[in-house]
């Protein structure tokens, strides 16, 4: 697989070839909120820069600017520090420019960001992730152990494959 020399892949997280990534597949066994979405986003790094327009060695400027600003987004969060601004501007912007490059991304990037990144989700897959934010809140409000990860598996649905 061929990647840019100038965006190396962030360790961790590989991708997946010839299929959508899988919660299973994220390498994140985490209790934490912030560290799940943190992986989320550099697995989306990852996979966005094993893909055209990413990979070839010459990408354009506005490429190159949308992947500094991806960078610029993962690191803060490894930092704990989350612009969400930011991050529902670098979310929309694939859909809106890479639309063949959506399913490289988790979706949920998309809820985690809010925003404008919910209007590229349908409303029956919204109302789970409510329902997962409201099970994690109930567990918070109660000092109750919740692994997001493991109740996210039990709780969203899988998208269906288009045929």
């Amino acid at each position: 697989m061929d990647y840019n020399a100038n965006y190396p892949r962030l360790g961790g997280f590989e991708y997946n070839m010839g299929r959508t990534a899988t919660t299973k597949d994220y390498a994140l066994m985490s209790d934490t909120y912030l560290a799940f979405h943190v992986g989320l986003l550099k697995l989306a790094y990852n996979n966005l820069i094993a893909q055209p327009p990413f990979n070839q060695a010459d990408i354009s400027e506005v490429d190159g600017n949308f992947l500094d600003k991806l960078e610029g987004l993962i690191h803060d969060a490894d930092e704990g520090e989350i612009d969400y601004a930011l991050g529902q501007d670098v979310i929309c912007r694939i859909p809106a420019a890479y639309p063949e490059l959506m399913p490289t991304l988790p979706r949920d990037l998309l809820w985690f960001f809010g925003g404008d990144c919910l209007h590229y989700m349908p409303d029956e897959e919204i109302e789970e992730f409510q329902k997962l934010d409201e099970a994690r809140f109930e567990a918070q409000a109660n000092d109750a152990d919740f692994n997001y990860e493991a109740m996210r598996m039990l709780m969203i649905s899988t998208p269906k494959q288009a045929h």
